[in-house]
C-alpha cells in the first residue's frame, strides 16, 4: 500500500504514456509533470522516466515531424512546419543546424531531459526517488518497482499485475 504522495515526472519521448497508463490501470494514485518543470517537495516520492538522450532526440524529431507534416499540428508551434520542410531527416542537420535548433522551437526537443530534471537532481535524495523507468528497460523497471508486467503488442497494450 502506498502511503506517500507519488509524483511521476513524465519526460517526453521516454515511454511515459505507457507508464502513466499502467499506473492508472493498477489504481496507483499519482500526480505527474509533463511539459512543466517539476517542483521539489520533501514529502513526495518521485518516479522518473528517462531514455538515452540521443535516442530521445531522434524520437522527438521524427514524432514531431510526423505530427507537423502528416498530422494536424502544422500550425501548433510557429516555425516547426518550415523547419521540417527544410530538414527531412536528422542526417540533413549539420552541427551549425543543431546549434541553430536551440533558437528554433521544436516541441519535445526544447523540453529536453535537463528541462525536467536540471534543478531537481540537486534536491533529490535516494529516499525521495521511488525509481527510474528507462525506455530501454521499461518492462523490467516496472516489474521491479511496481510488480507490474507490461505486455506490448503492435496494435494495443495490455497490463498485468
Amino acid at each position: 500500500m502506498i502511503n506517500y504522495k507519488l509524483t511521476f515526472i513524465k519526460t517526453g519521448k521516454c515511454g511515459g504514456s505507457t507508464i502513466k497508463q499502467a499506473l492508472e490501470d493498477h489504481d496507483i494514485n499519482f500526480d505527474f509533470f509533463h511539459i512543466r518543470v517539476p517542483k521539489y517537495n520533501l514529502f513526495e516520492k518521485y518516479l522518473i522516466s528517462l531514455r538515452n538522450p540521443v535516442e530521445r532526440f531522434i524520437s522527438a524529431f521524427y514524432w514531431r515531424k510526423h505530427l507537423v507534416l502528416d498530422g494536424d499540428q502544422k500550425d501548433r508551434f510557429a516555425g516547426e512546419y518550415d523547419f521540417f520542410q527544410k530538414y527531412a531527416t536528422i542526417e540533413d542537420l549539420t552541427q551549425d543546424d543543431i546549434t541553430a535548433l536551440k533558437r528554433q522551437y521544436v516541441h519535445h526537443i526544447e523540453e529536453d531531459i535537463h528541462f525536467y530534471l536540471g534543478d531537481l537532481v540537486n534536491q533529490l535524495t535516494p529516499e525521495n526517488v521511488m525509481g527510474v523507468v528507462c525506455a530501454e528497460s521499461l518492462n523490467e523497471d516496472m516489474k521491479r518497482i511496481f510488480n507490474i508486467k507490461i505486455q506490448t503488442h503492435p496494435s494495443h497494450r495490455r497490463f498485468q499485475h
